[in-house]
């Protein structure tokens, strides 16, 4: 009876975390948002426990901040945290990237690479079949979700679990503010496809120094457009507010 109820307590847990989760990389719960644990347990139709438990561990991930004045609120990601996180991604990326292109990558791994470039390329040209200009809110999921997935098969064949448990961590904050941003248009997402078939070419070849090289520029020039979009956000809602008080 005891052990059932752990794991019932454990799947409340996991059910709650992926809920909240879930609503902060959807863009449906913005920075400063409240989250009240007794409103979640009553949508959730669990107790107030397992509730407890996924805020606390989604707190030491840095999704959820205490906020002195109004309780528990979603993280706001500052332009500090988007420079911090991404020399912290470079320092374990280009790391990670030099030592797998030292072993042999498995054929599964190599498939399911290849099967994500293809899903840039494939969104690229359904995007320029469309005559939009950039890519709307759920392509611009598929493309995040697919780039999330290149860079963590990457650092899987590192071998390295702590290693791709914190690069995972700062790429799903950083997730967080990309929600914000204007879709990709065809010019930039033929880039990125370019870069990391470049990546995976080098690492396939053992290259390892060249491999990082290109891994630093990709993430250099990743971190300067997140910087650029984020003074854009921020500029418009400086304009916004100046319209409001007006």
């Amino acid at each position: 009876m005891r052990e059932m109820q752990i794991r019932g307590d454990s799947s409340a847990r996991e059910r709650a975390y992926d809920y909240i989760l879930g609503r902060i990389l959807a863009g449906d719960w913005p920075g400063g948002t409240i989250v009240s644990e007794l409103a979640l347990s009553k949508e959730l139709g669990v107790s107030r426990t397992p509730v407890r438990e996924a805020v606390r561990q989604l707190t030491g991930e840095g999704f959820l901040e205490e906020n002195p004045s109004r309780g528990l609120a979603v993280a706001t990601v500052t332009r500090s945290d988007i420079a911090e996180l991404y020399e912290l991604r470079e320092a374990i990326e280009v790391f990670a990237v030099g030592k797998a292109a030292r072993v042999r990558m498995s054929a599964s791994d190599r498939g399911r690479l290849e099967g994500i470039l293809g899903e840039t390329d494939e969104l690229r040209r359904s995007l320029e079949g469309s005559g939009e200009a950039r890519l709307d809110v759920a392509g611009m999921q598929r493309f995040i979700q697919a780039d999330l997935n290149f860079h963590t098969v990457l650092l899987h064949t590192a071998a390295n679990r702590r290693m791709l448990k914190l690069v995972n961590e700062t790429r799903l904050l950083i997730r967080i503010f990309s929600i914000q941003r204007g879709g990709h248009n065809a010019q930039q997402l033929k880039q990125i496809q370019a870069q990391h078939q470049a990546i995976l070419d080098s690492v396939l070849c053992g290259k390892s120094e060249e491999a990082q090289a290109i891994l630093a520029e990709h993430i250099r020039l990743s971190g300067q457009e997140r910087m650029e979009a984020f003074d854009e956000w921020e500029r418009e809602r400086s304009l916004g507010m100046a319209s409001r008080m007006g």
